[in-house]
C-alpha cells in the first residue's frame, strides 16, 4: 500500500519468477501531491513536473474488466496567476497533441469543485461508484447510485446531467440551467 494510496487504488500481487510483491497504481497524480508535499514544499513555485507511467483502470462494469493503460500526464502545482495556470495546462496539453501528429482530438474540460459538491455528501462507497459512473458517462447507473445514495430533486437531476455537459458555447446555459439550485450551483 505505501506509496499507492489505499489499496483499493492498486493491484498487488506476487511476480512467480521472483516472489516480489508488485503493485499497479490506479493513477498517477497523488503519488505527484506526496512528492511536492515532501520535497518541494517550500517550491520554487509554480512547480512542474510530468511523468510516464503504467496504471491500472479497474472498471467495476458488469464483466469486472481490469486494463493496464500508459499514463504520461504534467502537473502544474503551486501559485500561479489565476487562469494563466489553467491556460498554460491547456496550451502544453494541445501542443504536445499536435507534436505527437495528432490532428482530430477532443478537449474535455471538468471542475472538480462541481462534481464534488454533488458527490461528496454521499457515503465513500456511493461516492466512488458515482464517480466510476461518471468516467463511463453511464447516466442510467448515475441515476440509480444516486438515489440509492439518497440523492433526489435537483442535485440527483444535476448529477445525472454532468455527462450531457458537453459540446461548444452551448454547454454553458444548460449548465447553469441543470446546476441552479443545487449544491453545485
Amino acid at each position: 500500500e505505501r506509496g499507492f494510496g489505499n489499496a483499493e487504488e492498486a493491484l498487488c500481487f506476487v511476480e512467480p519468477e521472483t516472489g516480489k510483491i508488485t503493485a499497479l497504481r490506479s493513477d498517477v497524480t497523488p503519488q505527484i501531491a506526496r512528492l511536492v508535499s515532501t520535497r518541494h514544499a517550500d517550491g520554487p513555485w509554480p512547480a512542474r513536473l510530468s511523468y510516464q507511467a503504467s496504471v491500472l483502470r479497474r472498471r467495476r462494469e458488469r464483466a469486472r474488466l481490469d486494463q493496464q493503460v500508459l499514463q504520461v500526464g504534467f502537473e502544474l502545482v503551486g501559485p500561479s496567476a489565476e487562469q494563466s495556470g489553467d491556460l498554460e495546462v491547456l496550451q502544453a496539453a494541445t501542443s504536445a497533441l499536435s507534436a505527437a501528429g495528432i490532428r482530430d482530438f477532443t478537449v474535455d474540460l471538468a471542475h472538480a469543485q462541481i462534481v464534488g459538491a454533488l458527490v461528496d455528501p454521499l457515503e465513500p462507497r456511493a461516492r466512488a461508484e458515482a464517480l466510476e459512473c461518471l468516467a463511463l458517462k453511464d447516466q442510467l447507473e448515475l441515476r440509480r447510485v444516486g438515489a440509492r445514495a439518497g440523492l433526489s430533486g435537483s442535485a440527483l437531476e444535476a448529477l445525472v446531467a454532468l455527462p450531457d455537459l458537453h459540446g461548444g458555447a452551448d454547454v454553458w446555459p444548460r449548465a447553469e440551467r441543470a446546476l441552479t439550485g443545487t449544491p453545485a450551483e
